[in-house]
């Protein structure tokens, strides 16, 4: 077993809905980077949409307050900036990644 934030076999219907589209476009299956840029850029658009504003310290200030449930995580950041509060632990079967839970803290 591993830990891992990404996995295209997630049964996530958020997540198969990413994988279809992206292969689609792309002809190859997303990896954990492209889960994490999708995510990084909603989460970037939430916070500048919230703030209102250009202004980078309105943006910072904004992203403490948005709520994202995204490929990776549910975000909501805590009083020290961290967003992301869970994991997948997967385990190898018959060659694929599988999720065999998520591990919120």
């Amino acid at each position: 077993m591993s830990a891992s934030y990404f996995v295209p076999t997630d049964p996530n219907p958020a997540v198969q809905a990413f994988n279809k589209k992206y292969e689609a476009k792309y002809k190859m299956a997303p990896d954990v980077w492209s889960a994490t840029y999708y995510d990084a850029t909603i989460l970037a658009a939430k916070a500048i949409n919230a703030a209102g504003s250009a202004d980078v310290e309105k943006i910072r200030a904004a992203f403490g307050k948005v709520a994202y449930d995204g490929l990776l995580a549910n975000y909501k950041c805590d009083a020290d900036g961290d967003c992301n509060h869970q994991v997948n632990i997967v385990e190898i079967k018959a060659g694929q990644p599988v999720v065999r839970s998520a591990v919120k803290f």
